[in-house]
Parts: structure tokens; sequence; C-alpha cells
């Protein structure tokens, strides 16, 4: 594993820290309304903790030249800390027949599955 996929990976957390502070709308003026929209403390605390294991699990990867271990779980890292703007991402998709909208949770299980498929092969992959 070459120490450019290392740092691509640190570069992509650091684009990933910035977006999930947008997304629970950290630099929102209005206090009250940023209050209300800001999901559970115990979930930004497990992405901060992801997104810190990732960042320094890829420098130490880095300083000690690991390879394949290091790059499992820096890539399950990456993938978890991207997984909340992948979900956020996801459009309902529609009925043709009746244009109704299928439920959001019947899609992000869907979008959640293929997800951990392609993370998955990805990190099969790496390790060969």
């Amino acid at each position: 594993m070459p120490v450019q996929y290392f740092q691509s990976v640190i570069a992509i957390e650091v684009a990933v820290a910035g977006a999930l502070l947008f997304e629970i709308r950290f630099f929102d003026r209005d206090d009250t309304a940023r209050a209300r929209r800001r999901p559970d403390e115990r979930i930004l605390v497990l992405f901060a903790v992801v997104i810190f294991v990732t960042v320094f699990g890829s420098l130490l990867g880095i300083a000690h030249h690991w390879q394949e271990g290091a790059a499992s779980v820096v890539t399950c890292g990456l993938a978890i800390s991207v997984f909340p703007i992948v979900l956020r991402a996801l459009p309902a998709p529609r009925r043709p027949e009746t244009g109704a909208g299928v439920s959001r949770s019947a899609s992000r299980l869907v979008g959640v599955l293929v997800y951990i498929a392609l993370v998955t092969g990805l990190v099969l992959v790496l390790n060969e």
C-alpha cells in the first residue's frame, strides 16, 4: 500500500469533517434552531472518535510502514465516517405506477446494504 493512499485518506477525512459540521449546522448563528436540528451528542462523539482513529491510523500507517492491516482499518473508518453523508444523499425512490414514494426507511435500508457490500468488497480487494 503506497503512502499516498494514507495521505489521500487524511485529506478525505478533513473534507468529511467539514461536511459533517455543516450537516449538523454547527456554523448557524441561531442557537435555538441549531439545537433543534442537532443529532444526539453520543452520535457526534462516535463520529469524532471514528475520524480521529482514521486520521491517526493513517499517520501511524505512514510512520511505521504498516500495509494491509492499517489499510483495512483506515478504509473501514473512512466508510463509517462518510456514512451519514451517504444516507442524506439517498433520495426516496418513487413507484412508477402510483407516483407514491416508498418509505424513507426502506430506501435507506437498501442503501445501507449496498454500501456495506461495496465497502466489504473494497476491503477484500485491498487485502489481496
